[in-house]
């Protein structure tokens, strides 16, 4: 039974996050239990400290038995989890589907058997569109991605409207732009903000695919979490968010903003050759979700690359040289 919760939060519902170890599942967890919710995490570890309303659900996504599991009883699946970055997808593109497109219907199956009725998954908006002549983008663009990460989350999308179709799942699609902030980690193929911070303040020099006029829709973390709980809330008949800022800025801005802020005007920097599955422009717009759930994105740039070099400072870099 579902308990009605107070003010439009999630307080007394029971809600499964998957990938909730990662950058974006911690910061929903988090926000998930301020909002008064019972929150089961799944994946390979949890990042967020322990809490009497959070529980761990320990095992394999690509087990079906163990999705079902971690379903029973759940009121909401908030689906983040994915085993691949847009740059391991493009190398192994057989892997991305087994890994994240099977798993994830099965998944969706096992919603349907244990009568999940709310399934809010986070798709990317950085890369379904592929290169849209209409910027900023809206949802009712085309979908035409030019990368293997970009189709299999596409793919997600369709599977998951199917099961909506078919088995009347109630489904939320954000298509998130570039999130960054406290908590990403500077050393995966993903996460071009920490990234680049990590480089700067360690003194190494910075690494850029192309000539850095590659344009993206940056949000901040906290922003983002805030997007998934009031989008999960909402009743009407949209499916499918944006979740961005709607402000573009190129990696040149982004470390030029790196040098004002570390105060290092000479940082040096190495451009690599551009790579095929780049977008060269991507901004979203924003108008669809401001309509319907009045949210927008409160951290700007500038406090957030602040907010990001105090955690890298404090946490990532001095856990690394412990």
């Amino acid at each position: 039974m579902v308990v009605e919760s107070p003010n439009g939060t999630f307080a007394g519902r029971r809600c499964l996050v998957t990938g909730g170890g990662g950058f974006i599942g911690s910061a929903l967890i988090e926000r998930l239990l301020k909002e008064g919710a019972y929150v089961s995490g799944f994946g390979r570890t949890s990042a967020v400290p322990s809490a009497p309303n959070l529980t761990w659900v320990h095992g394999s996504f690509e087990d079906p038995m163990t999705l079902v599991r971690a379903c029973e009883g759940q009121d909401y699946v908030f689906h983040l989890l994915n085993s691949s970055t847009p740059e391991s997808a493009t190398l192994q593109p057989v892997g991305d589907i087994i890994g994240n497109v099977v798993p994830t219907v099965q998944l969706l199956e096992a919603c349907r058997l244990t009568e999940v009725e709310n399934f809010v998954f986070a798709s990317s908006g950085g890369t379904v569109y592929g290169i849209c002549p209409q910027i900023p983008i809206p949802e009712t663009a085309p979908i035409s991605p030019i990368s293997a990460y970009g189709v299999s989350k596409a793919t997600i999308e369709k599977y998951i409207a199917v099961f909506g179709h078919i088995h009347g799942l109630k489904y939320k699609i954000l298509r998130v732009s570039n999130p960054y902030g406290p908590g990403q980690s500077p050393h995966k193929k993903q996460g071009v903000v920490a990234a680049l911070m990590y480089k700067a303040l360690a003194g190494e020099p910075i690494e850029i695919w192309g000539d850095g006029n590659t344009v993206r829709d940056y949000i901040y973390i906290d922003d983002l979490a805030e997007a998934f709980v009031k989008i999960g809330q909402y009743n009407g008949p949209e499916k499918i968010f944006n979740v961005g800022s709607g402000v573009g800025q190129s990696v040149n801005d982004i470390v030029n903003q790196i040098k004002t802020l570390l105060s290092q005007p000479d940082m040096p920097i190495t451009y690599k050759p551009s790579r095929k599955v780049d977008v060269p422009v991507n901004i979203l717009d924003m108008s669809l979700v401001e309509k319907c759930v009045e949210w927008k994105p409160r951290v700007t740039m500038p406090v957030g690359l602040e907010l990001t070099r105090f955690w890298l400072e404090n946490f990532a870099i001095k856990h690394s040289k412990a």
